[in-house]
């Protein structure tokens, strides 16, 4: 099993790494968006898919957010991971815009989450999720863990950003 430095990227380098994850999740028949301002989302997919082995059916959203010089102390990044998180959110809760709200979103970020029982920020950022499976039914976290074993699964994306990551 693979460990990555994630922090060697910069923020598009991280969107690219997510789009190309994205991408054989969903067979290459998801809708990449490019730099600057996307509507909340790095990449689409529209249809029936499976996600952690459940099935998964609707408009998904993709998001990814990168933290510089992630830190070494978990609080830091678990903060700053729930309010990225929410400022994501709230962008489809405000009605006057006309961002589509989905009914998969995926979070991606470098951060690690810790796993300390019911206070880690593994545990941390999944009770905060649950506030708002009423507005998105299907909500999925992915920390540095989880993209380095997406990773360890998808040799091809692993070699292909190994000058950045390894």
């Amino acid at each position: 099993m693979g460990s990555y430095d994630l922090n060697r990227l910069n923020n598009n380098e991280f969107e690219h790494l997510i789009q190309s994850l994205s991408s054989e999740m969903f067979k290459y028949k998801n809708i990449i968006f490019g730099s600057g301002p996307d509507g909340a989302r790095e990449a689409t997919y529209e249809g029936n898919c499976k996600i952690n082995n459940n099935d998964s059916k609707g408009y998904h959203v993709i998001q990814a957010k990168f933290k510089e010089c992630s830190s070494k102390k978990d609080n830091m990044d678990w903060e700053w991971a729930k309010k990225e998180f929410e400022k994501e959110i709230r962008k489809f809760q405000d009605n006057k815009k006309t961002i589509r709200t989905p009914e998969v979103y995926l979070f991606f970020t470098n951060i690690k989450f810790t796993p300390v029982n019911k206070t880690g920020g593994r545990d941390k950022i999944e009770e905060i999720k649950n506030k708002y499976l009423n507005l998105i039914p299907n909500i999925y976290i992915y920390g540095y863990d989880d993209i380095c074993r997406f990773l360890d699964n998808n040799r091809d994306i692993a070699t292909a950003y190994s000058s950045f990551i390894l």
